[in-house]
């Protein structure tokens, strides 16, 4: 993890968006996401290990689930550049690469944590390694046979949704909200196309609506 999320690669990820047209679109949002996933990770693996589950024998391996929720978005380096114009300075647009573009953003994750891993002077073994990539197969691209494989994947997956909900529900609030302060007789509720249901958007007072 130290070694991929340099301080040089965070600031890179602090512009990057998370996604192109979903979740985190925005710069900064895999920085964002990649914090708000390692939080409810570890919020969730608290949580079940709480309930005690009886279905399972082991705990989780906190190791292996914080490491993939941490590294889950390192891939958007590699996977997005800054589209050009004809003069051949760069925009501030934000489109796939020609090696994402090829590889799919999976593939190109498990590539260059690979890369990585063998640049170390004690690189992970060949197991710690699969484990840690089973665990980031519920990522976007990854291989859906991969995710009932591994609890500390099916984790990482939860978290991953509540973070794609929770950032997607406040951007269309926010947008909702703007829209409704322009109309003269604001709505209280607004509905959004976009999550398929009535969003709150009436002014809150003190005390109570």
């Amino acid at each position: 993890v130290n070694a991929c999320l340099t301080d040089e690669n965070l600031k890179k990820m602090s512009q990057l968006p998370a996604s192109l047209d979903g979740c985190g679109k925005y710069p900064g949002g895999a920085l964002q996401g990649t914090a708000a996933v390692a939080d409810m990770v570890t919020k969730t693996a608290s949580s079940y290990l709480y309930c005690k589950n009886k279905l399972y024998t082991r705990g989780i391996n906190w190791s292996v689930v914080l490491s993939a929720a941490l590294l889950h978005l390192y891939g958007n380096l590699y996977y997005y550049e800054k589209a050009m114009d004809a003069n051949g300075n760069s925009l501030e647009v934000w489109i796939k690469s020609s090696r994402g573009l090829n590889s799919g953003y999976f593939s190109l994750l498990q590539q260059v944590l690979y890369e990585t891993n063998m640049t170390l002077e004690e690189p992970l073994s060949a197991y710690d390694f699969s484990q840690l990539i089973n665990t980031l197969g519920c990522v976007r691209g990854g291989n859906p046979c991969l995710r009932a494989v591994s609890k500390e994947g099916e984790v990482l997956k939860v978290a991953i949704k509540a973070f794609e909900t929770l950032d997607i529900f406040d951007s269309e609030y926010q947008r909702l909200t703007i829209d409704n302060s322009k109309k003269d007789h604001p709505d209280t509720y607004a509905y959004s196309d976009l999550i398929g249901c009535q969003i709150f958007v009436g002014k809150t007072y003190e005390g109570g609506i």
